[in-house]
């Protein structure tokens, strides 16, 4: 019957206390205090770490009521103990915090046990009969173990079932992700072809703008030339009626001007044709210039698009390509930091720099080659640079020595010592945390008792020279006949000069100065070496031994007796 249920119970899988999943985040009635993961119970060494707001959450979440009524519950208790709150300290709350952490686990351990059979967890006959619980046979203590054994089997299915959940999970969002992927590609490949539709249209705009101006250039040639014929025309008639009337006038009188006016007519009409030939020569030649310039500036527009139209789908597919590598490369570099995280998670004592490689192929199977992650193999380097290792794991130096621990382990050891020379020595030759702190704490005590052998070694040897030295002065001042101070011998009790000892009726000491003619209560004699006088708030006075740092009612002096 000496069974110990203390790990039959996985208590990362219970919600403490006070707690209530809502969707996917879980509510503190006690607090108010809202988070996105499941909360975890504390552990033992965890409430050494809390400050005084959290050992108050911790003794009234894990209160455990007792049967009688008048005791409160969790949350009156948390009400109570905030309105104490600047009247508490830490030490007073430590011990409450971890007795009502204990009372809770036992509880629920009944709990858990009773619900697969068992009425209670295995305690002595004594205890039993005590709490009116339990089967003391040994058929019972036999059944207890199956039901246990039944408890664990529940609880590894149950963290099967979250596992399988989270992979779930992972899968849909991984499909997620990649029919995104496709519809991006999609949507990439719907704005190319918007694009080439719109070049292509722009082609066609600009065929039928030229088709439209050359339509109107042939028939604007067609109405200058119209507008010369009838012009030829009208001058040819007016000519004709002006030979007419010079006949009419006198055919004498014009017969010789009729020969130059000819010359002159045929002259004339000789530089009109010559005007209009050139006329014509230069609208021909402009009207080909500004084709040219049209076709030209198309070509020109035309090449741009397409050089442009070449560029964006280079960028494109260079920008999808840089994604899909940056996306690969980041994955990778979360594996292996994932890996490196549960390496140092399970190896508990942490792992030696020279020695990360070789723990990290006996835990895998494959060989330490962070260089196409990270690009690098610098420990230090791939530690500092990625945020989650640089918040979950510790670099410990000292010298040439240099080892990597989790966060969560190292902060367990550093309670007991901050000295690195002393925990990397403590966690080089351990198996496991606990075992280090408990080593290191052996260290921290050897080293505490030989510093305080030291110590009365060197007050000892003070003593004792002390003591040889008073004697040695008391037998000078024997064979003086004068005290240590100067004074008569019969003043044998090391007053300083001028001073004596006197007794009243009462029998209480008192001391009478001869120099000036003062007496006092108070001894006028030194302390010895390393002591020091003080005096309680009531007025009665101790005395500090600032060597052994011990302290006493009694006064070190030598006592006087007369």
């Amino acid at each position: 019957d000496g069974e110990d249920f203390s790990h039959t119970v996985d208590w990362s899988l219970i919600v403490p206390p006070y707690w209530q999943k809502h969707g996917t985040q879980y509510k503190c009635s006690l607090t108010g205090r809202v988070l996105q993961r499941r909360p975890v119970i504390p552990e033992r060494f965890d409430i050494f770490d809390l400050d005084i707001e959290g050992l108050i959450e911790v003794v009234s979440r894990f209160h455990v009521p007792k049967n009688n009524s008048n005791d409160v519950d969790g949350a009156t208790k948390y009400a109570q103990l905030m309105r104490q709150k600047q009247d508490l300290h830490q030490t007073e709350l430590q011990p409450s915090a971890l007795e009502a952490l204990r009372n809770w686990k036992h509880k629920k351990e009944q709990q858990l046990l009773g619900q697969v059979g068992i009425q209670s967890a295995d305690y002595s006959n004594q205890q039993r009969q005590m709490m009116g619980v339990g089967d003391v046979s040994r058929d019972g203590a036999a059944d207890r173990k199956k039901a246990r054994e039944l408890l664990k089997a529940q609880q590894e299915q149950q963290r099967k079932s979250e596992a399988q959940q989270k992979a779930a999970q992972r899968a849909q969002h991984s499909a997620a992700q990649q029919q995104q992927l496709v519809a991006n590609k999609r949507i990439a490949q719907q704005r190319l072809q918007q694009q080439q539709q719109r070049v292509r249209q722009d082609q066609s705009a600009a065929q039928q703008e030229q088709w439209q101006r050359e339509q109107q250039r042939r028939a604007e040639q067609a109405r200058q030339n119209e507008f010369v014929k009838i012009g030829a025309q009208a001058e040819s008639s007016q000519r004709a009626n002006a030979r007419q009337q010079q006949m009419l006038s006198g055919l004498e009188d014009k017969a010789s001007g009729q020969h130059q006016a000819r010359s002159a007519q045929k002259q004339q009409h000789s530089q009109f044709l010559n005007a209009k030939q050139a006329s014509q020569q230069a609208q021909r030649a402009n009207v080909q210039q500004q084709r040219s310039h049209r076709v030209q500036q198309q070509s020109a527009a035309q090449q741009a698009r397409q050089q442009s139209l070449a560029q964006q789908r280079a960028q494109a597919d260079a920008d999808a390509q840089r994604q899909a590598q940056e996306r690969l490369r980041k994955e990778r570099e979360k594996s292996l930091t994932t890996q490196i995280y549960n390496l140092l998670d399970t190896t508990t004592c942490g792992i030696d720099y020279d020695d990360f490689a070789s723990e990290f192929y006996r835990k895998y199977n494959r060989t330490w080659d962070p260089q196409p992650v990270f690009q690098t193999d610098d420990l230090d380097t791939i530690f500092n640079r990625d945020q989650t290792l640089r918040n979950a794991v510790t670099v410990i130096r000292a010298g040439m020595t240099k080892r990597v621990i989790a966060r969560r382990h190292y902060s367990k050891i550093a309670i007991v010592s901050e000295e690195t020379n002393d925990i990397l020595t403590a966690l080089a030759i351990s198996s496991n945390v606990d075992e280090a702190i408990q080593y290191l704490r052996q260290m921290l005590g050897e080293r505490e008792r030989e510093r305080l052998d030291r110590q009365q070694e060197v007050q000892r040897q003070r003593q004792q020279q002390q003591q040889q030295q008073r004697q040695s002065q008391l037998r000078s001042s024997r064979r003086s006949g004068a005290t240590p101070f100067g004074g008569a011998a019969s003043n044998n009790y090391g007053l300083p000069q001028g001073w004596r000892v006197k007794k009243t009726a009462q029998g209480r000491l008192f001391f009478i100065n001869d120099s000036t003619k003062a007496t006092q209560w108070d001894d006028p004699r030194p302390l010895p070496s390393g002591w020091r006088a003080m005096k309680t708030a009531q007025g009665r006075p101790f005395y500090i031994n600032d060597i052994n740092k011990s302290t006493s009612w009694n006064d070190p002096r030598p006592k006087i007796n007369i």
